[in-house]
């Protein structure tokens, strides 16, 4: 009789044995969690990351290790039990793995586990001789603040439950370690671009806490305010102009009043700036002598409508370019405009756009 672990390397149908040792990796990573949820682990922690979107949510690309976040610090934290449990799970389905447990003093704490895989003959291709097959366990004992969780289901070796980062939370991970790597990875992007094209808006409160605990932000400050967000499109977010156009009635709302139309189930350029200048107002009654702001064209051009008191009707006749900088001197109840849409920064990067090659998936 062929045993689960077995059955679900051949499910993937590999074509090749690299294809097969990963999805070898992947059943380990399946039995991993099934282990740490048997040891009791999620009552105290969090699933998220790279091989969290893969295994819950079905992003495709594979991702090595396992990453989890305890749900408060827990600084004298140790996987021995539930390592323990997953060594236990690992070899009632056939795989002789060692764990070998991380040091150091880092608030990251971790354990391997290392296998030569089933054994040969129940493999379809030849594998080569000595190979190791490795996955990470890593859990954050110092874990930032405001992530939020929901529990999912996992339907191998056994169902069972889990509890991950909802993608909100997840998305503000993946928010923090672009902006905060001191490298590129390419599966960042990926990721990201997985988020976005579903529409997932970053949980600002964990961003916030992530910014402020690691990275070149770390501790100054850094303050996701949603009130700066560009115009809420609804329904048409992320839509081609045809759609737009195909809206009806709606060409005729903003002839009217370009301002107050909304788009379906978004808001109006008005409402947009009304939290807009809330927020501004609010930073001006703030102690610090200096503050910055980053921004879309639509809450910059708020912002400077209103210190400018411009008409209705001449809203749209400031120009903000992307990279601009404009500059606002607040003192004594008044607001003066120091600069506006200030590019120059930008002109020893226009002679190299021609002369540089934007990047691929394989750099």
């Amino acid at each position: 009789m062929t045993s689960p672990l077995i059955n679900r390397i051949m499910s993937s149908e590999a074509p090749d044995a690299e294809a097969e040792d990963m999805a070898v990796r992947e059943a380990m990573q399946e039995l991993v969690l099934y282990g740490l949820s048997e040891s009791g682990f999620f009552a105290r922690a969090a699933f998220h990351g790279g091989t969290c979107l893969r295994i819950v949510h079905g992003l495709d690309r594979f991702s090595e290790d396992l990453d989890f976040s305890l749900d408060r610090p827990e600084p004298d934290f140790e996987w021995k039990q539930h390592s323990a449990m997953v060594g236990r799970v690992l070899e009632q389905h056939g795989l002789a793995a060692s764990i070998v447990q991380g040091g150091g003093a880092s608030a990251l704490r971790r354990f391997d586990v290392r296998t030569a895989g089933p054994p040969p003959e129940s493999l379809r291709f030849r594998h080569r001789k000595g190979r190791i097959l490795r996955v990470r366990v890593e859990v954050d004992t110092n874990p930032p603040f405001g992530a939020l969780t929901t529990q999912s289901f996992m339907d191998f070796p056994i169902p069972h439950p889990l509890i991950c980062y909802d993608l909100p939370s997840g998305m503000a991970g993946k928010c923090h370690a672009i902006l905060c790597r001191d490298h590129l990875k390419g599966r960042d992007f990926f990721d990201f671009a997985w988020y976005v094209g579903r529409r997932i808006v970053p949980n600002l409160t964990l961003l916030r806490s992530l910014l402020d605990q690691a990275g070149p932000w770390r501790g100054r400050g850094i303050e996701p305010d949603a009130r700066w967000r560009e115009v809420s499109c609804g329904a048409l977010e992320d839509c081609p102009w045809e759609d737009f156009q195909a809206v009806p009635g709606l060409r005729a709302a903003f002839d009217a009043d370009p301002l107050g139309a909304a788009l379906p189930g978004g808001e109006s350029a008005r409402q947009m700036a009304a939290r807009v200048v809330a927020a501004f107002t609010e930073l001006c009654a703030r102690p610090e002598p200096a503050l910055a702001v980053v921004a879309h064209d639509g809450p910059i051009r708020a912002v400077l409508a209103h210190c400018l008191r411009l008409p209705p009707e001449r809203y749209w006749t400031l120009a903000t370019d992307h990279g601009g900088l404009t500059r606002l001197v607040y003192a004594d109840g008044w607001t003066r405009v120091a600069g506006v849409n200030d590019v120059s920064h930008l002109e020893r990067w226009r002679g190299a756009e021609a002369e540089v090659s934007p990047p691929t998936w394989t750099d």
